[in-house]
């Protein structure tokens, strides 16, 4: 707000809409800290929302929703989108930036197969994910109960989920 709207925001057209937002986002990468780490976050954030933009000037703001397969290519996109950015934000330099891809990316002893722990625990991300709206139910529910009990009963269901969680 305090650097978008004052350069106009969005009231001087389209093109000049996403010079103002490229513009904002640059300084808002470089107001996080010195260092073309920060000015690259904010740039590549600036080019993210200018195609963002410019995909729903083609397509129509709810073009992803039109077409139910691209919502989760949009998601799996702006997830790794901001992952790979992030890296860029937390790294003292561009030189370790580029050190972290090249781990990333590149492995000096050839191609292994996953271990099977981690192949345990993306599975056990996957189910977490497919089970969110039943657990988020449970939750609700679970709230609701505690909201029917006098409130100095509450340390009980409280101290046995917390013996849970541990």
């Amino acid at each position: 707000d305090y650097i978008y709207i004052p350069l106009g925001g969005n009231k001087h057209g389209f093109v000049l809409t996403q010079f103002n937002l490229l513009l904002a986002m640059v300084l808002s990468g470089v107001w996080h800290g010195y260092g073309w780490n920060f000015l690259l976050w904010g740039a590549l954030h600036g080019v993210a929302l200018i195609l963002l933009n410019c995909g729903d000037k083609i397509f129509g703001r709810d073009g992803s929703r039109r077409l139910k397969i691209l919502r989760p290519l949009a998601w799996f996109v702006t997830f790794h989108f901001v992952c790979f950015t992030f890296v860029v934000f937390n790294t003292g330099s561009l030189a370790d930036t580029q050190m972290v891809f090249d781990a990333l990316f590149t492995n000096e002893t050839g191609w292994a197969a996953p271990k099977q722990a981690d192949i345990l625990l993306l599975a056990a991300f996957g189910l977490m994910i497919l089970l969110y709206p039943y657990l988020l139910r449970l939750f609700d529910g679970a709230v609701a109960a505690l909201e029917k009990m006098p409130m100095w009963l509450w340390f009980i269901p409280l101290t046995l989920a917390l013996v849970l969680i541990i």
